[in-house]
């Protein structure tokens, strides 16, 4: 990684790096001085980065551990679990070194997507006969139940405030974490973009192919669910042919002051999360995922730099990466955000 000092203009990050890939994933922002990063290498795969919250630099690395189009999860014992490159098992990763520490065996199915964590590993696969989602043991592998579905394009299904969130066809559904059971779901217009943003209040926000928001009541919800509101944002937001190839960079953000959606190449926005009102926009080309930081700002990339946004008023700081030496003795950052081309700043 070559090190990257800010200009004199805000926002001004505790450190930046720049690694040789063509696009990087943050799997766990910095936790007890740690962050864990996925950059992309040519043949497809995931290459693993331990980043060090204080400087940036890389505490360890390996090359080649997934496949990028299933992505690993980071687990609540700060493991990593992810589809090994034969696809025959699962593969768990030390999140302090990157080593794998064991390998469990899966039941007979054919991975789709990659694996996310809560109270059991969750994976979208198919058997010899159906497509749905299957849980696993997080400590064998074995399956404890699975859920048919009719169709899924490759979104990962998702624990959410309670629920194993996955799309069905252009539906939403919320499954029970221990059976299984269909709890309730919701038809979207244009499919489901991403799995859904939990607020404080138990809302669901979701979005959909056709850049439509919805805000769904979870916590009363069952049957077919109606949403509180909508909003159709006049934005491509997802190409329904192309899986995975998102036209948004980490579509929705909840903060305080709203929900923020920002869209890869054109603009960031915050949305009144109690009526889906627009309160303002900003114009930009963005070319990275949005995060929202503990200081309550957003930070998206833009370029060969970074925009901070106050979610208040809409206000934006913009800072210009140069390739020079960071000033010694800085804080260690406590969000890490991605820009340009395989590019990293760590901010308080």
């Amino acid at each position: 990684m070559t090190t990257i000092s800010a200009s004199t203009s805000l926002p001004h990050p505790q450190w930046a790096v720049s690694t040789a890939d063509e696009y990087t994933q943050i799997l766990q922002q910095p936790k007890d001085g740690l962050a864990i990063v996925a950059t992309g290498s040519e043949q497809g795969l995931l290459n693993l980065r331990g980043v060090d919250a204080a400087t940036g630099q890389v505490k360890w690395a390996v090359d080649n551990a997934f496949y990028a189009n299933k992505p690993p999860t980071v687990g609540p014992d700060g493991d990593l679990y992810g589809q090994n490159l034969q696809g025959n098992g699962i593969e768990v990763r030390d999140g302090k070194t990157g080593q794998v520490i064991r390998s469990m065996p899966e039941p007979d199915i054919a991975m789709y997507t990659g694996v996310t964590s809560g109270k059991n590993l969750y994976v979208g696969a198919a058997n010899p006969t159906e497509v749905g989602v299957w849980a696993l043991d997080p400590s064998s592998g074995q399956e404890k139940w699975h859920k048919a579905l009719h169709y899924m394009s490759g979104i990962t299904p998702t624990e959410v405030g309670g629920s194993v969130m996955c799309e069905n066809g252009s539906d939403l559904w919320a499954l029970d974490p221990d059976t299984g059971t269909l709890k309730w779901s919701f038809q979207a217009e244009h499919g489901v973009n991403q799995p859904p943003v939990l607020g404080p209040d138990g809302t669901l926000y979701v979005i959909d192919h056709n850049s439509t928001v919805y805000a769904l009541d979870s916590k009363n919800a069952q049957g077919e669910v109606k949403p509180k509101w909508t909003n159709h944002l006049d934005m491509p937001v997802k190409n329904p042919d192309q899986v995975n190839n998102l036209d948004v960079s980490q579509p929705l953000v909840f903060t305080p002051q709203g929900l923020v959606v920002a869209a890869t190449g054109q603009s960031v926005r915050l949305l009144d999360a109690a009526t889906g009102q627009q309160k303002w926009e900003d114009q930009l080309p963005i070319d990275s995922p949005a995060v929202a930081g503990a200081n309550g700002q957003v930070y998206v990339g833009n370029g060969e730099g970074i925009s901070q946004f106050n979610p208040a008023d809409g206000s934006t700081a913009y800072w210009q990466a140069t390739f020079e030496a960071p000033p010694a003795g800085q804080a260690p950052a406590n969000i890490i955000a991605p820009f340009g081309v395989g590019k990293l700043a760590g901010f308080q």
